[in-house]
């Protein structure tokens, strides 16, 4: 259960961003946003009723994917996918509760999205388990937006 739990608290790390956005009408920045908001709407929704195809849709199968867990191990999809399997097998459903959101635009084709909040994961063999202040930072990165939006950097 810890790997479970550990796989659920990764953590990423962006070495330099230039931000691009001041180069974009308002207009533009309004309509990524909510297309960006859209898809961790519905991965948060496939994460809520522990739907592991549809969830791991929003992950990039690439060699570019990388997310790094609280224990500092690194994952590639396939291992991403691996943990993320093994946790959702075992849950139920779960809550997430947000308390805090921010999607920052770093290029017109890359989307940070930090995450903080509370969840309840409503376990099948009847356990539940609370995570408080629980923080997720993801990258969105799309190759043309609005159509092909997948995060490349999942962190927890």
């Amino acid at each position: 259960m810890k790997i479970l739990i550990s796989m659920l608290a990764s953590c990423i790390f962006l070495l330099s961003c230039s931000n691009q956005n001041d180069k974009m009408t308002k207009a533009e920045s309004y309509k990524i946003i909510n297309e960006v908001s859209a898809c961790y709407d519905k991965l948060s929704e496939y994460s809520s009723n522990a739907q592991l195809d549809f969830f791991m849709s929003y992950y990039d199968n690439s060699p570019d994917f990388l997310s790094i867990s609280a224990d500092g191990k690194r994952s590639d999809y396939k291992e991403f996918k691996k943990l993320c399997g093994e946790y959702y097998s075992a849950l139920e459903k779960q809550t997430l509760i947000p308390t805090q959101q921010k999607l920052q635009i770093i290029e017109n084709n890359l989307v940070i999205v930090s995450w903080t909040g509370n969840i309840i994961a409503y376990l099948k063999n009847g356990d539940t388990i609370k995570m408080n202040n629980y923080s997720i930072t993801s990258l969105f990165k799309s190759r043309k937006l609005p159509h092909e939006i997948k995060i490349s950097r999942p962190a927890n």
